[in-house]
């Protein structure tokens, strides 16, 4: 799978349109360029299901 056929597939294009991904865009690039004001977080348990959305995090010291 070519990484186009791949990002088709994860960006349906009924549900999000150019306005959507551009501002995607704007997020990351603010994210990126403020990136040492932001804190880093530490994964501290996560269950064998929906990882991403019940994981514990816990701030990085540093």
């Amino acid at each position: 799978m070519s990484p186009r056929q791949a990002a088709e597939r994860a960006l349906p294009r009924r549900t999000y349109g150019l306005s959507h991904l551009n501002r995607v865009g704007e997020v990351l690039a603010a994210t990126v360029k403020d990136k040492e004001r932001i804190p880093g977080y530490r994964l501290v348990e996560q269950p064998p299901l929906l990882r991403h959305f019940r994981s514990k995090l816990e701030p990085v010291q540093g």
